[in-house]
Formats: structure tokens, sequence, C-alpha cells
């Protein structure tokens, strides 16, 4: 388990990126990070978007000025790394699910930087201090929470967004766009507002298309691409 909370200044969780590089610089230009504050990133960096060797290449660096900085991993990294394993089936899917642009973004697969993929297989599930448990896509509320395996924490949608199981600990998560960022009675936090659906036009896609962070110790949120 983590350190708890009050040992930092700001626990503040970051939404899903999806490429889009100019969002998260001026993102954390708002947000303006400090050494006292513990980020957790929480999944989903690259496809879709126009620049997943930006926003990783901005991460690693980020990383590196930052170093207890968190990273998990999302389905798409994983989709990814699945793909890298050169079973067709996988690079299929990956590519259908918005891994074209990040190949785009690449120039080939084959062109991925050795730091980059360093930066993929390091990845981690979670994230827990003793108030919160932060994952990419949420928790199977059919379990408890140390037995959530990958694809719980990587693809759950129902039935976890729309029960009322009490973990005793509030689940940050992204992986479903929703305007907000939402935050259902204190019991879970989405804090992926669809970043990459700026793409679509003024005001993005139903309400979406930003970047949010968020301190989940006091609920103040920063936005961009507003």
């Amino acid at each position: 388990m983590a350190d708890s909370p009050e040992d930092v200044k700001r626990l503040i969780a970051v939404g899903d990126i999806h490429g889009c590089l100019s969002q998260l610089v001026t993102l954390m230009d708002r947000v303006v990070p400090s050494a006292q504050d513990q980020f957790v990133f929480v999944g989903d960096y690259i496809d879709r978007g126009a620049d997943s060797r930006g926003v990783v290449e901005y991460l690693i660096g980020f990383g590196q000025e930052f170093p207890g900085t968190v990273f998990l991993k999302g389905n798409h990294e994983d989709m990814l790394l699945r793909a890298l394993g050169e079973e067709e089936v996988y690079l299929e899917h990956f590519v259908c699910n918005g891994g074209l642009q990040t190949i785009e973004s690449y120039g080939s697969l084959e062109a991925i930087p050795a730091g980059h993929l360093d930066f993929f297989r390091e990845l981690t599930l979670f994230y827990e201090t003793e108030r919160f448990f932060i994952s990419h896509a949420g928790v199977n509320p059919a379990k408890a929470l140390h037995a959530q395996d990958e694809h719980d924490l990587l693809w759950v949608r129902e039935p976890f967004l729309t029960s009322g199981r009490d973990f005793g600990k509030t689940i940050v998560h992204g992986h479903t766009p929703e305007p907000g960022p939402l935050v259902v009675e204190g019991r879970r936090i989405n804090v992926d507002t669809g970043a990459v659906y700026c793409a679509t036009g003024p005001g993005g896609k139903d309400g979406l298309g930003r970047l949010t962070a968020m301190d989940v110790l006091t609920g103040e949120f920063w936005q961009a691409g507003d």
C-alpha cells in the first residue's frame, strides 16, 4: 500500500490522454506540478489521437522530473503489448481500436524506441492508499479489491459503473468517458472526460473533449481542451 495521502500535498489522478499531447502540456501548465505532489496517470496514453509518440516522450520526461509518479496500464497499452507479441489476431484488434494512429505516430511498430517499450512494459495495474484505489477501468464489484484480475482492472464497465457496492475506499478510474469529472456518492471518481473527442469539433463529443486532472483529496480539478 502506498503512503497515506496525508504524506503528500496533492494526490492528482490524470485521465485518459489518447495521444492528445497539446492538451496534456496545457493541463500540466495549469496544474503546476511540484515535488510534494503524488501523480497517478490512469492509462490509455496512446491510440486514436494524433501524437501518441509525443505523449509517451512527455510522460517519460515527467517521470524523470518527478520520480514518484505512477503510470498505470490502460487497455490500449495492453493491446499494443499483445500486438507486439506478433500474434495477428491481437494486431488486428489493436488497429481496429485506434492503434492505427499510434502506428502512424511512430512510423511503424518496429520503430517504437526501446525507451518507450520499457515504459509500456513497466506500467502497473493499480495504486492504493488508505482512502483510494486507483485503476484504469475500475473494479469488478463481484470480487474483493485484492481479488481483481488484470482483465477487471483494464476493461470493466458494467456492472461496476452502476454498482452500489462500498469497498471502503473510493475507486478512482478512467476508461469510460463521461462529462465531468464525475464523482458518484463518494464511491467512485471518473477522471476520463474524453480528451480525444476534441477532434470532433468545438465542445467535443456529447459534452466531452477535455483532459482532466483531479486532486482526489480535495476535489479540485483542472481541464484542458475547453
